[in-house]
């Protein structure tokens, strides 16, 4: 999977170094003015409440009766990558659990916010035990990032042993994930890391050239429910993954991992390297704004936007960064209707 070229490698690391250096000044341009967090009234609105605590515990009960159900397949593919990938997909297009995911996420965090409580988190438990029994980390990602977000809101500092607790998961996960302890080295953990930036090099080597107006067109229609863009474009869109997939030498035995570099390098494009961390930068700054709004709706797509960004990362920017406004424009928008009941009568008693 590497490449013996200089000139590609060197190529690789210049996307790298230029994204990391535009990162690094809009992080310090944001620390120049810090704006407050804008605080929100709690929620009065019972019957929602009771409507979100009862459709997060159908989905408990979903995954629970899905788990009982495979258990054995669990059982017999565990510690096996390959199969544990494969069962993760059927787990994702068959049964929707990404999917759920993020519903789930959506009715957690109106909770939160509607009840400033956390034990809500635990409605999250499930995903977590399909993330352990699947060697993955997604989930478990989700569920520590979503509690420091938690205490974020209620200005309580991050302790020191969960920060620890959160490094040891992790490591640990990197440990379950090597097929062999007789393979194990402390290397190995982070080898997935050099692993996806070497993905990279296919793309570059090939002279491959992802479309540039198909893929923000793509990403535009995300807001949209699935199929929107195929109905609109004629065809289906294919992900720069796939022509990965068919350059990989090791097809197989290890697939190539996604990367926010291997994206870039599939425009084959002077213009994308340099306007595609500008894109990623501006869309943090919306996060950021979203996740100060007093409108909880906009706080609920700021969490979800944060939570996806090992799909970021590890898969395409362009192919989910607009998906949590179609989460909550179509499943959510409920949330929204609240926000704008909560304004008006704040409004009323204020006049």
């Amino acid at each position: 999977m590497y490449s013996n070229s200089a000139s590609t490698i060197l190529y690789a690391s210049e996307i790298g170094i230029y994204s990391v250096i535009i990162f690094l000044i809009a992080f310090l341009l944001s620390t120049i003015k810090k704006s407050g967090i804008k605080p929100i009234q709690k929620y009065k609105q019972s019957d929602f409440i009771f409507l979100a605590k009862f459709l997060a515990f159908l989905i408990v009960l979903y995954i629970v009766l899905l788990l009982l159900s495979n258990y054995d397949q669990l059982m017999s593919i565990y510690g096996n990558r390959r199969f544990q990938s494969d069962f993760h997909g059927i787990l994702i297009s068959k049964y929707k659990i990404s999917f759920l995911s993020k519903i789930m996420i959506m009715l957690i965090a109106y909770l939160f916010f509607a009840t400033k409580r956390h034990i809500y988190l635990f409605f999250y438990i499930p995903f977590v035990i399909i993330a352990l029994l699947l060697s993955g980390r997604g989930y478990i990602m989700n569920f520590m990032i979503l509690g420091i977000l938690f205490m974020a809101y209620d200005q309580k500092y991050f302790k020191i042993k969960y920060l620890i607790l959160f490094v040891f998961l992790l490591t640990s996960l990197g440990i379950l994930r090597v097929n062999s302890l007789d393979n194990f080295t402390l290397s190995s953990i982070f080898s997935e890391f050099v692993i996806s930036f070497s993905s990279s090099h296919l793309l570059i080597d090939s002279g491959y050239a992802h479309n540039e107006v198909s893929a923000l067109s793509y990403s535009i229609s995300r807001i949209f429910p699935p199929g929107f863009y195929s109905i609109f474009s004629g065809g289906e869109y294919i992900n720069y993954k796939v022509e990965m997939g068919l350059l990989n030498p090791m097809a197989g035995k290890m697939g190539p991992g996604g990367s926010m570099i291997s994206e870039v390098a599939a425009f084959n494009s002077s213009f994308m390297n340099f306007i595609f961390p500008l894109l990623v930068v501006l869309y943090a700054f919306i996060v950021n704004i979203f996740l100060r709004s007093e409108i909880v709706w906009f706080r609920v797509i700021a969490i979800l936007s944060i939570l996806q960004l090992h799909e970021i990362f590890r898969g395409s920017f362009l192919e989910v960064a607009f998906y949590p406004v179609y989460i909550c424009l179509f499943y959510g928008v409920w949330i929204l209707f609240i926000d704008m009941s909560v304004y008006n009568k704040q409004k009323h008693v204020s006049v």
